[in-house]
């Protein structure tokens, strides 16, 4: 399984892990599952620890990654801080951009930076 996830009612958080060979199919389908878990809650904060994924997107996914965000902002009302490899810095800081709105979001290499900022 290249994600997994959980969800703390108490720290109001999912936590997503990408690790291994993924695609934007199954990145986009994660992030369904996730939202429509019946322990998460729109309000929720969510971390996406991308760091071991392994999967190069294009352009062209990353703007359909931002698109979907963009829909799906009434699900996702909380920070939501992506973590990634030094080389996927950049095209998460475009998808972030894109999908600005209603969506709070920013792009991290450190995963305790990430997590100090969406959980503040």
């Amino acid at each position: 399984m290249p994600y997994r996830w959980s969800i703390c009612h108490e720290e109001e958080l999912a936590e997503i892990v990408a690790d291994g060979v993924v695609d934007i199919s199954s990145s986009i389908e994660t992030l369904f599952a996730v939202t429509s878990d019946p322990k998460y809650a729109p309000h929720y904060r969510i971390l996406i620890d991308m760091r071991e994924m392994n999967f190069t997107p294009r352009l062209g996914d990353a703007l359909e990654i931002a698109s979907v965000l963009r829909r799906a902002r009434s699900v996702l009302r909380g920070r939501m801080a992506l973590v990634t490899q030094e080389d996927l810095s950049r095209l998460a800081m475009i998808v972030a951009s894109i999908a600005r709105g209603g969506v709070m979001i920013r792009t991290f290499e450190d995963y305790d930076a990430a997590r100090l900022w969406v959980c503040g």
